[in-house]
């Protein structure tokens, strides 16, 4: 399957989310997944930032072979080269790209901006973001961050048409990933790329106990990633959703007084976290030593 990863990574960088980078590494380890492109936006950091590190990715795992392209710093200026390409790439492409989005949604509407017949022109968009209810963990309420980083892009992927699966952070909260997980990992791939997935995991799960008092982290954007390719590991149901510039603005899927009115295939359960582990790590498998 084709897709497109536009993404706001930043594996590897202190203090920052390694949960994107994962979820590159799983679709270029795919054996049935043809990654026409990795789009960057800004979100877990600024687009220097999160190019930085995924050129340092792509060079890590000699990646030379797929497009990288920045995307858009802000909100204020959605044209770049990654909502070119993304135009470009989509009606090149007719009906065939799977796009994953799993930062700010700021690309995909400089996208529309460009070609207003990219939406459809995509077979399908995999998000990860958004709630449902408040994200509570351990007690503690976590912040949406991807969909309330561009509200307006949201709501323009929503009203689009094109058929939208969102994976919400609440469904992450099923799949914890903490040490016992990443010994199972430890048991399908090669030293070096588990000590390379290792390295930045452990400070990132310290910081998560510190501060919200858990022993793991969330798989958030390698779950959008696995449903992409695995749609039947995860049980979902298409709805209407009744939203407003000022819920997504706070992430949330549905308001009461809502005027924005959209369907929307959202995930709510893992038929088997086991399983999704499993996938991830014969992904992993394929991929070569990092240098």
């Amino acid at each position: 399957m084709k897709i497109i990863h536009d993404c706001d990574n930043t594996m590897g960088m202190q203090h920052r989310d390694i949960d994107d980078g994962m979820a590159l590494l799983y679709l270029r380890g795919g054996s049935d997944v043809e990654l026409l492109g990795v789009t960057l936006t800004f979100g877990n950091s600024t687009i220097e930032d999160v190019y930085r590190c995924t050129r340092t990715l792509f060079d890590d795992f000699t990646i030379s072979d797929v497009p990288l392209v920045k995307g858009a710093a802000n909100t204020e200026h959605r044209h770049s080269d990654a909502a070119e390409f993304l135009a470009h790439t989509a009606a090149t492409n007719p009906g065939e790209i799977t796009l994953l989005a799993t930062g700010s949604l700021t690309n995909l509407l400089g996208a529309y901006q460009v070609d207003h017949n990219f939406f459809h022109n995509l077979h399908q968009v995999v998000i990860m973001g958004g709630v449902t209810e408040p994200l509570i963990i351990n007690g503690k309420e976590m912040g949406e961050l991807n969909v309330s980083s561009d509200p307006e892009a949201a709501s323009g992927l929503f009203l689009s048409g094109t058929p939208v699966t969102v994976i919400t952070g609440n469904l992450c909260l099923q799949m914890p990933f903490g040490t016992n997980q990443m010994r199972t990992l430890q048991d399908f791939i090669s030293p070096s790329l588990y000590a390379y997935i290792e390295a930045p995991f452990t400070p990132w799960m310290q910081l998560m106990q510190n501060y919200f008092g858990v022993s793991h982290i969330y798989l958030w954007d390698p779950l959008a990633a696995v449903y992409c390719t695995s749609p039947e590991l995860f049980i979902s149901e298409k709805n209407d959703y009744e939203t407003s510039i000022a819920g997504l603005s706070k992430g949330f899927l549905r308001v009461d007084g809502g005027d924005i009115t959209c369907m929307l295939n959202v995930p709510h359960s893992l038929t088997s976290p086991h399983m999704i582990l499993k996938v991830l790590a014969d992904s992993y498998l394929q991929l070569p030593s990092p240098v």
